[in-house]
């Protein structure tokens, strides 16, 4: 089977668009020089994707796509290995890898990986998806999905809340929850504060995915409240609902024993569980240096 791999830019982006996360499109869309895009195509058809972001001296594998047509030919380990060998040579050997799937699937990334000279993976989270038709009629989120809802008083959109309070708020985080972190993932349209006397009481942070929208933050301060999780909850599902003119899929993260329980309580074992990957690869000066240090 013969195949070629195309640096993606904005010109060719539209063959490859349906391979990479959203977020990823629209950043190659705009020119954005700090995101590596490589497509794959068979003959005049494009199959699969790749792409990584870079900042600061390291890189980040945020896509990596293979239509199913053509899975298990080796297309995936083509793509990567073009996508390590260009940021090699650009002196970004450092990279992260973040990805979220399950069974045979995950077992394979993490293998593939491995075999690239990345370290062993560890769980980040468990990450549940379902439905948003199985949250219809949810006793906690069902009325973010009808006309009569109202959004409650103190929330704002993201792009509407002052900055500087949304600052002060994140600094009572670890960097993975907070919006100047994650900036780049994030739908400012999509994602809501809770103000409570002119203060950040809480937000939460949600991101497009390739079939619908995830949970990516949600942090409470001490002015927050209890209900305002399940307010803001309400609310991002409810612009969730319209931007998307219909039905999604809901991806929510679980980082500890306390909010894999409220994630399993909020979809009611309706939904699948993925998990959260993360794996790293030093470089190979990194890796001859630690070998040496070991001898």
């Amino acid at each position: 089977m013969e195949i070629s791999v195309w640096r993606l830019n904005q010109e060719n982006l539209p063959g490859f668009q349906p391979y990479l996360m959203p977020e990823t499109a629209l950043r190659l869309h705009r020119g954005d020089s700090g995101v590596l895009a490589l497509g794959v195509s068979s003959g005049r058809h494009s199959c699969g994707a790749v792409a990584a972001y870079m900042t600061d001296g390291r890189a980040e594998l945020t896509d990596l796509f293979v239509d199913s047509a053509v899975r298990r030919r080796g297309i995936g380990s083509r793509l990567l290995d073009a996508l390590l060998s260009c940021l090699d040579s650009m002196g970004r050997p450092q990279i992260e890898a973040d990805y979220v799937l399950r069974g045979g699937d995950l077992l394979g990334m993490d293998l593939l990986l491995i075999s690239r000279g990345f370290c062993m993976p560890w769980t980040r989270s468990k990450v549940y998806a379902v439905p948003s038709e199985n949250l219809l009629d949810n006793r906690l989120l069902g009325r973010a999905f009808t006309a009569g809802y109202q959004t409650a008083a103190g929330i704002l959109s993201l792009s509407d809340a002052p900055e500087s309070a949304v600052r002060e708020l994140e600094q009572t985080v670890s960097e993975a929850l907070r919006w100047s972190a994650i900036r780049e993932r994030v739908n400012p349209a999509l994602s809501a504060v809770m103000m409570r006397d002119g203060k950040a009481a809480a937000y939460q942070l949600m991101g497009e995915t390739a079939d619908g929208v995830a949970l990516l933050a949600a942090v409470s301060g001490p002015h927050a409240r209890p209900a305002d999780f399940i307010l803001l909850l309400r609310e991002t599902l409810n612009r969730c609902w319209y931007w998307k003119g219909g039905g999604f899929m809901v991806y929510v993260s679980a980082l500890n024993g306390s909010s894999d329980r409220l994630a399993a309580r909020l979809t009611e074992g309706r939904s699948v569980v993925y998990e959260e990957h993360v794996c790293l690869r030093e470089g190979a000066d990194r890796q001859t240096e630690e070998r040496e240090e070991t001898i």
